[in-house]
């Protein structure tokens, strides 16, 4: 008697446990069917990515992960984050008792567009509403997802600190976060591109700990229109709130760039960048980047470090060597050797040059920018700063003997007097943008005022006429007929 008491009981527990089990997926699954529990998760969403997130579509899942299509997500500084899909699983049993944990992200078809300030941001930064989760951020981001929102921007630090934690606790039980056919756009404030990534996929794999290690492979990565590189991959491991990635490699002009990194996702979010390029041919790099007017076999070096979310306070510093190079298309060149008629600097020849780089106050310093052409040398110290603009002190030196025909002995008041080396020089100006740079080196030559009207009676002689490319489509058509 007492032992069929006891299976009874038994089976009773059995049969209660069995009815919890299929209860709280029951249960979560009608809760994810109600409008407040998927605005609760657009509001997770959006307190995770700082941004305001909408979705098309939202088909709830029992046992498999919840379903959004045509996501959308975007601030107040007009940068934005969209994704066809997205795979969202929560842990059931929390959700029941009102409280929202991600237990698996998964993100496909990804396009975020980041739109830097036209002016630089303050420490404080409060009510502008950038979203990031510095000072501001929860004024878009918290103020979506939670009650904090109404007084974003307004409290400062104490309420990103209110915005971080609320964000680590949602992603506290995160296992799983995958990205696919991603794309990045990090553009200035005037439209022109500073960062672009294109088909990147992301595969982080964690544990209760919010450790773990995964893979991010991207095929082609431009910057600033100076530099591309492609098929990239890295492995990544993420220990102590910290994502390193020891085996960086990605090809470069057919030569190879490897390197580390590491990021702290935690504030004041610190990373530190390593790489090196090695036998890099710059003719194959230029193919796909107009704006890179060298040539040449190059190797170089890169170390830079800072926070994450203050450029000011990156420093490092870089260096570049380049061999049996070339400037093409400096149709500034080109136009003075056809007035001094000297063929060497219409065709200058980079036989080696050297560029050593620091990095500080937003600015890449050139310390030393030299090409050594042989009889001729062309050096550019200066700056260019992160939003692309020139500021070079340039100097163009010649050996005497080239400047001792009839038209260059008129023009070349503007050179000094020869040194002990036999080498007369001139001293110019860039400016300007990597996009559209200008330089005085014509008014230094011509004098002041006349460089200009040069510059346009010249220059239409060394560009490609465009009535040839007609006369041959003309022709081929002739053909065709």
């Amino acid at each position: 008697m007492v032992a069929v008491k006891w299976g009874a009981k038994t089976n009773l527990c059995v049969i209660l446990a069995v009815a919890l089990l299929l209860a709280v997926p029951l249960v979560g699954g009608i809760l994810l069917r109600t409008e407040a529990v998927q605005r609760r998760i657009r509001e997770g969403l959006s307190l995770g990515t700082g941004m305001q997130v909408k979705c098309e579509s939202f088909e709830p899942g029992f046992w498999s992960a919840t379903r959004m299509t045509r996501l959308t997500a975007s601030n107040q500084d007009g940068s934005s984050v969209s994704a066809n899909e997205a795979y969202v699983k929560l842990d059931l049993l929390p959700l029941v008792v009102g409280r929202l944990v991600f237990r698996e992200i998964r993100l496909a078809g990804v396009r975020l567009i980041c739109i830097e300030p036209g002016r630089p941001r303050t420490e404080a930064g409060a009510g502008t509403g950038a979203g990031t989760g510095a000072g501001t951020g929860a004024g878009t981001g918290a103020g979506t997802g939670a009650s904090g929102g109404a007084s974003g921007g307004a409290s400062g630090v104490s309420t990103s600190k209110t915005f971080k934690a609320k964000r680590l606790a949602l992603l506290k039980a995160l296992r799983v976060l995958d990205v696919s056919e991603a794309a990045v756009d990090w553009q200035l404030a005037d439209g022109r591109t500073k960062l672009q990534v294109e088909g990147a996929d992301l595969r982080l794999r964690l544990n209760e700990k919010n450790e773990g290690s995964g893979e991010l492979t991207v095929n082609r990565c431009t910057w600033m229109d100076v530099i591309v590189l492609k098929a990239g991959r890295a492995e990544m491991k993420l220990a102590d709130g910290t994502l390193r990635m020891e085996t960086i490699k990605a090809g470069c002009g057919e030569g190879v760039v490897s390197g580390s990194a590491e990021a702290a996702l935690l504030s004041p979010q610190t990373f530190a960048l390593r790489l090196n390029a090695d036998d890099v041919d710059l003719e194959k790099m230029s193919d796909e980047l107009p704006n890179l007017l060298l040539s040449g076999k190059a190797q170089g070096a890169l170390q830079i470090e800072g926070s994450l979310v203050d450029e000011a306070s990156w420093k490092g510093g870089a260096k570049l060597e380049i061999r049996d190079g070339k400037l093409r298309g400096v149709n500034l060149l080109q136009m003075l050797g056809q007035i001094f008629q000297i063929q060497e600097i219409s065709n200058f020849q980079i036989k080696q040059g050297v560029a050593k780089v620091r990095i500080a106050e937003r600015k890449m310093w050139l310390d030393e920018l030299k090409l050594d052409g042989g009889d001729l040398s062309l050096s550019a110290p200066g700056t260019l700063d992160f939003e692309r603009n020139l500021a070079l002190n340039a100097k163009l030196s010649v050996p005497e003997r080239l400047l001792n025909g009839r038209v260059a002995q008129l023009l070349s008041r503007g050179f000094s007097a020869p040194d002990g080396a036999g080498l007369r020089s001139i001293g110019f100006q860039v400016s300007g943008t990597l996009d559209k740079p200008s330089t005085n080196l014509m008014d230094k030559v011509v004098g002041e005022g006349l460089g200009g009207v040069v510059n346009q009676l010249l220059g239409g002689f060394l560009k490609p006429r465009k009535v040839e490319k007609t006369e041959q489509k003309e022709a081929s058509t002739e053909v065709s007929k």
